[in-house]
């Protein structure tokens, strides 16, 4: 028997928006695990360290404007049009076409140029994606599609390790080999997208009070900011300097397997995978069944601030692996639920789309933070010694970030 219909234009809502969600992903995970790190160390040498934090200095700071630009353009066009469609193809062509600049950077400068290219396209792409959650999903539902969207993270991490094997040293395949598989997993929700009159646009219409007011607080929201911004700076030490550091921890043949470091980043990201979907799906549906998002939030942010630790002090190889694979479950369990929340929070908001950009600032924030920090100390400490350093200090934060989330009032 055949589905209802009903059914099945829900189920193709729900898949084609996790799709698009992976291929977002997709377009940057490997781009800043791999392709980036691999590309600044084949053309600046000894110095890739000091090259690569500039560059992701820079990212950074135009993901943070560009994300909020975008979201107050896509705004617009939602209320204009009643749709964001106009919004996402652009963002999903600019990013196409910055991948086409990165494969053909030569040099520094061409390759930063690229990259501020890249950022722009990614957050324009990004920012109508994620409103789509808070136009269109129930509350009773957040939860399971932000998990849906949230395991898309871990997913795409997976695909360093096909990656780094299919193309195995720097050059401009793996870049264009990226662009097509992001472009080909967001074209499934331009086509079939049911966009039309959004579910959470009646406060808008009936000009309802704004949704902070309803769910809680300004304090909820500016705690909410606070401890995905703690979490979300451990992320990014992790992700942006993993490169580095398996290289200069691990690089002996005597401490991990065989192979290069590209081919060792890849094992490493392909053995957190499954637990990391699997933690991002469970607990976006736990936290809708239990009608409470704040208990499974604190825990997720506990068991992220327990991996930094021991990725701070692992001397062992395998107890890396372990301690990398517990980080990405905990903060894929944490953005599921976060996400949820916020959208909770942002729904019936006319400006919903601008201030998931502010709530944006929690990524690129770090993202600013976090090689700005590495720069200060890597002259001083050697880079494997003050990246430690820096896995244990955002293991704190990590802690304070679960008090944030149990100090919210009037929230589930």
């Amino acid at each position: 028997m055949r589905p209802p219909t009903g059914a099945r234009s829900a189920r193709t809502r729900d898949l084609s928006y996790g799709l698009a969600l992976l291929g977002a992903h997709f377009a940057f995970m490997p781009l800043l695990v791999l392709l980036l790190p691999r590309r600044v160390e084949a053309l600046a040498g000894d110095d890739a360290t000091l090259a690569l934090s500039r560059i992701l200095l820079t990212g950074a700071l135009v993901a943070s404007v560009a994300n909020i630009a975008a979201g107050a353009l896509s705004d617009r066009s939602m209320r204009r049009n009643g749709s964001r469609r106009v919004s996402l193809v652009f963002g999903i062509m600019a990013t196409m076409a910055s991948y086409v600049l990165l494969a053909a950077a030569d040099g520094l400068p061409l390759l930063v140029a690229a990259v501020i290219c890249f950022q722009i396209g990614l957050n324009a792409t990004l920012s109508p994606l994620s409103a789509l959650l808070t136009d269109y999903f129930r509350d009773d539902e957040k939860g399971r599609i932000a998990g849906l969207a949230n395991a898309a993270l871990p997913l795409s991490s997976a695909a360093v390790a096909p990656l780094a094997w299919l193309f195995p040293s720097d050059g401009s395949g793996g870049f264009l080999f990226v662009a097509v598989i992001a472009a080909a997993c967001c074209a499934p929700l331009v086509v079939l997208w049911p966009f039309g009159r959004a579910a959470g646009r009646s406060a808008e219409v009936s000009g309802g009070p704004h949704p902070v007011a309803l769910r809680g607080s300004r304090r909820n929201f500016a705690l909410a900011w606070l401890a995905r911004f703690l979490v979300q700076l451990g992320a990014t030490f992790v992700f942006g300097y993993l490169y580095v550091f398996v290289a200069g921890e691990f690089g002996a043949a005597e401490h991990t397997c065989a192979g290069s470091t590209g081919e060792r980043v890849g094992v490493l990201t392909l053995a957190a995978t499954v637990l990391a979907m699997l933690a991002a799906l469970a607990s976006g549906r736990i936290s809708d069944r239990l009608g409470r998002r704040r208990l499974p939030l604190a825990l997720a942010a506990l068991a992220a601030a327990l991996a930094l630790a021991v990725l701070g002090s692992a001397s062992s190889w395998f107890a890396f692996i372990a301690a990398y694979a517990l980080f990405n479950a905990a903060l894929a369990g944490f953005l599921a639920v976060d996400t949820a929340l916020v959208a909770e929070m942002l729904a019936a908001d006319p400006r919903r789309a601008a201030l998931l950009g502010i709530m944006n600032l929690t990524n690129t924030l770090p993202a600013v933070l976090a090689p700005g920090i590495a720069l200060l100390v890597l002259d001083r400490a050697p880079p494997v010694f003050a990246l430690a350093a820096a896995f244990t200090a955002c293991a704190f934060g990590c802690a304070v970030a679960a008090l944030a989330v149990l100090f919210m009032r009037n929230m589930r």
